[in-house]
């Protein structure tokens, strides 16, 4: 039994032994080598050799963008509107020197205002197709409708398709203006037209447009289908070329002093007659010649 005992105890130590043996406490695992990158050695300078530093490059200074000019804004120019009213009628026809004093007057008037752009309100009375109310845009030779409205119709509508630009152009200024110079260069009328009506024409006394151009029947006419009328009822200036001009001044007229020598004329009064002396009373008052002595 004691020799069981003795083995078993035996056994328990080598294994004890053998254990303790495997799981030694002092070897270390071998750390893994990490290789290290080399560091470049710089080769030694000579000595004497001049070691240049390197010139840092300037950066380029960006140039200065070009800021673009600005348009320059046109100040715009205040409008003068027109509305004319009643003038004095002048009748227009061939070579009449009244109505060309008044065509020449109205003309250098409206030349005098320098304008290039304006809006005119005109109404249109005759059997034609232009009758009606008509608001037009004119800048220079570009005439634009802004409204129209046919006779006797409140509503503006849309005017016909041929009623446009050069159509429009004798319900303008310049159109007015060269309709009551032709009536005074032209045979355009004719004596028998001019046996049934008048040529009317009215200008506006500021600014000298032609407010109106009539052909009026004559009162003996009895027929109404030639009477028309072209009426200015509201200009408005919107831009001109240069400030107006100012008037030209009319010259005083002098009057031419009278002649100094004038001779004086005997008055004889139809009350008091005049009487010549008899001969014998002139023979009585001649004085008596005095003889001269005779040396």
């Amino acid at each position: 039994m004691k020799v069981m005992r003795l083995r078993f105890i035996l056994l328990i130590s080598l294994f004890a032994i053998f254990f303790i043996t495997a799981c030694d406490p002092d070897e270390k695992p071998t750390p893994t080598r990490i290789p290290s990158t080399p560091t470049p050695v710089s080769s030694p300078t000579p000595p004497g050799t001049p070691t240049s530093t390197p010139t840092p490059t300037t950066t380029p200074t960006a140039t200065n963008t070009a800021t673009p000019t600005s348009t320059p804004t046109e100040t715009p120019q205040p409008t003068f509107v027109s509305q004319p009213g009643p003038q004095p009628t002048t009748l227009v026809t061939k070579g009449a020197a009244e109505a060309r004093a008044k065509y020449d007057e109205g003309f250098a008037k409206w030349r005098a205002q320098n304008v290039i752009e304006y809006e005119v309100v005109v109404q249109n009375n005759s059997t034609a197709q232009f009758a009606g109310m008509w608001t037009l845009h004119v800048s220079g030779p570009q005439i634009d409708v802004v409204s129209y409205s046919a006779p006797n119709v409140i509503t503006p509508t849309t005017p016909p398709d041929f009623m446009v630009g050069e159509a429009l152009k004798f319900m303008t200024v310049d159109g007015l203006f060269a309709s009551i110079d032709a009536r005074l260069t032209s045979e355009g009328f004719g004596t028998a037209l001019e046996q049934r009506v008048d040529y009317i024409s009215t200008f506006d006394p500021e600014l000298g447009y032609p407010i109106s151009v009539e052909i009026r029947p004559k009162p003996n006419n009895k027929g109404q289908d030639l009477a028309s009328s072209t009426i200015v009822k509201r200009l408005t200036i919107i831009k001109r070329s240069a400030p107006p001009a100012p008037p030209t001044p009319i010259p005083p007229t002098t009057v031419p002093p009278p002649p100094t020598n004038i001779i004086a004329s005997a008055v004889v009064s139809p009350s008091a007659p005049t009487t010549l002396p008899s001969p014998s009373a002139l023979a009585t008052s001649s004085p008596a010649r005095t003889p001269s002595p005779i040396p």
